[in-house]
């Protein structure tokens, strides 16, 4: 699995981003450009994974990624702590191309 993600900060002229590669074997890896210190994914069934981050060994933050039955939408659901120690919980829907 590669995860990449871009933030745009407001005024347009700072990027902050993070790209990892990840097999999808449950086992932890590092990441970098992120509070989380390792990531690991591991497949719930054929169109759902489920990724864990942790910080010094115990999981802060899991994200579950479901790809619809026709294979157009990406949703994905993180839960967990963020860098300032508060619980987040973010839903996400992403299109895929028509």
């Amino acid at each position: 699995m590669r995860h990449i993600t871009e933030t745009l900060v407001a005024n347009g002229s700072t990027r902050q981003g993070r790209a990892y590669v990840q097999a999808i074997d449950g086992q932890d890896n590092p990441i970098s450009n992120s509070f989380l210190w390792t990531v690991s994914v591991k497949r719930i069934d054929a169109r759902t994974s489920e990724r864990s981050g942790k910080v010094n060994g115990e999981v802060v933050e899991t994200s579950t990624r479901t790809v619809s039955a026709d294979g157009q939408v990406l949703t994905i659901t993180t839960k967990g702590l963020n860098n300032g120690n508060e619980l987040q919980q973010r839903p996400g829907l992403y299109a895929g191309k028509s």
